[in-house]
């Protein structure tokens, strides 16, 4: 992969190649029977995930990295509420971590909500020769099909954004938000023990 940012040297490693700098952050995949954690994930240039199933991405580099199982660079959109003392994150290389060695996804490494499940995907070639031939042609047709609905949502979310901004107080700062990349205007509930977006 041509990139600035140092991939792990190999399927189960955690540091850069450079072994005396500070390690970047990985993530990885709960993909059985499919990857649905779409609100967090995103590609290298900032969209979100194509497809369910492998090979995910929209971007020709994440995908291509996908494909051949190296390491892809992704960028991540972390949703929800915490609330913690997060002092522990400043020091002097925390904050820069995630842009100087980036957020990779390695597809060598699976994890599974079970014992079973983890078995199971342990046993098996990944990805199997049927969700290789699947998912590559979901891959192309979402896509294809996708592009039309990514297009209409982030003319949607500019001008969200634009109305938000617009509306700054006045003597204030002027409203900026650096994770437009996250922004969904969409609501989740939680339904049968899973996330269903509405």
């Amino acid at each position: 992969m041509t990139s600035s940012s140092t991939p792990p040297t190999s399927p189960t490693s955690c540091t850069p190649a450079d072994a005396t700098s500070t390690p970047h952050a990985q993530w990885i995949l709960i993909l059985y029977p499919y990857y649905y954690d779409t609100s967090a994930l995103r590609d290298d240039v900032g969209m979100k995930t194509a497809s369910w199933y492998w090979p995910w991405f929209h971007s020709p580099r994440a995908r291509a990295s996908a494909a051949a199982l190296e390491p892809v660079e992704v960028k991540s959109c972390w949703k929800g509420l915490v609330a913690f003392d997060a002092a522990p994150y400043y020091g002097d290389t925390a904050t820069r971590l995630g842009r100087e060695k980036g957020v990779w996804l390695n597809p060598n490494v699976r994890v599974g909500y079970n014992v079973p499940v983890y078995e199971q995907m342990k046993a098996e070639r990944f990805p199997t020769a049927w969700a290789a031939l699947v998912g590559s042609w979901a891959n192309r047709y979402l896509r294809v099909r996708n592009s039309v609905q990514l297009a209409f949502e982030k003319r949607m979310m500019d001008e969200m954004l634009k109305r938000w901004s617009d509306e700054t107080p006045s003597g204030e700062l002027r409203r900026r938000e650096p994770g437009e990349m996250c922004l969904n205007n969409e609501m989740q509930i939680l339904w049968k023990n899973k996330w269903k977006h509405i």
